[in-house]
């Protein structure tokens, strides 16, 4: 028979009030991690057509397609380009899923942590360039330009054999090759918003 005494009522519903705002907490805190998009979502499914592109080799619709759904993610499909603020929301789960697909499936040579590897290099190397310059230096470095101009699209390496580390992902416009998700109708873009992309690759990364 449980005692009948004010202590033991208080105690006990000290314990009550404790374990109510417990659950309230991790439920709170659950929603707000949640809203960070840092991994809580399976994008997997809406990349399964990619993965299959990828595993018969043909690097080029899979990159098409990635492209279309990274815009779709962000809420940029019909503008059909990635602005700063699209790039700072990029959620984490999708940029984190579609890192890791291409790195998989192409033995660590494309995917985003291969162009921040080469992108932090030349940094490192050049601290009085500016982003312009840098973005320069990095996309000669990826294949994207060749002896000073962007590369047409028909002239990427699609072959992972030939293709520079860091090639993929990229955002192809019907006539170029502009920064990674560039406007499909060659609205004009800044390498600022390539640095902000390197950032949020940082900032989504699981280590930190």
């Amino acid at each position: 028979m449980i005692p009948q005494n004010k202590n033991f009522t208080w105690l006990l519903a000290g314990f009550l009030i404790f374990f109510a705002f417990s659950a309230l907490a991790r439920h709170t805190l659950s929603r707000s991690f949640y809203s960070l998009n840092f991994f809580t979502a399976d994008p997997s499914e809406r990349y399964f057509e990619i993965k299959e592109l990828m595993q018969k080799g043909l690097w080029k619709q899979a990159n098409t397609q990635t492209v279309e759904v990274a815009l779709s993610v962000s809420g940029r499909s019909d503008e059909g380009w990635f602005d700063d603020n699209a790039v700072k929301r990029f959620p984490c789960s999708d940029l984190y899923y579609i890192d890791a697909i291409f790195r998989q499936h192409s033995d660590g040579k494309f995917g985003f942590s291969a162009q921040k590897k080469v992108y932090e290099k030349i940094v490192a190397k050049n601290p009085d360039l500016n982003e312009q310059e840098i973005y320069i230096k990095f996309a000669t470095a990826v294949g994207w330009i060749k002896n000073d101009k962007f590369v047409s699209y028909p002239d990427l390496f699609f072959d992972i054999d030939k293709a520079p580390k860091g090639h993929l992902p990229v955002k192809v416009p019907t006539d170029i090759i502009r920064p990674s998700f560039k406007s499909r109708h060659g609205k004009p873009d800044s390498p600022r918003n390539f640095s902000r992309l390197m950032e949020r690759v940082n900032t989504c990364s699981p280590a930190s």
